[in-house]
């Protein structure tokens, strides 16, 4: 048995797990959760500590390209924010 070259974190792994039940119950939470065994409110308020962090990081990342082009002198005014 070969390891992979970057074991997971216990949070990622079980934000995998918990994304792919949530995908296998076509998005329904109250389902996933049931399936899972914990309380909806628990599965909820996971999804949206992920959002959030998702988001924080899809902002730093549009900071970041918004310096380097300031830095190099192009004109950044309505750059757009980065997609999902």
């Amino acid at each position: 048995m070969t390891l992979p070259h970057k074991i997971p974190t216990l949070e990622e792994a079980a934000r995998w797990y918990i994304l792919g039940a949530l995908r296998l119950h076509s998005g329904n939470v109250s389902a996933t959760a049931r399936a899972l065994g914990i309380m909806r409110s628990s599965l909820q308020r996971k999804l949206a500590r992920w959002r959030t962090a998702d988001a924080s990081q899809r902002l730093a990342a549009y900071r970041a390209q918004r310096e380097l082009e300031k830095q190099k002198g192009r004109s950044v005014r309505g750059a757009p924010l980065p997609s999902r």
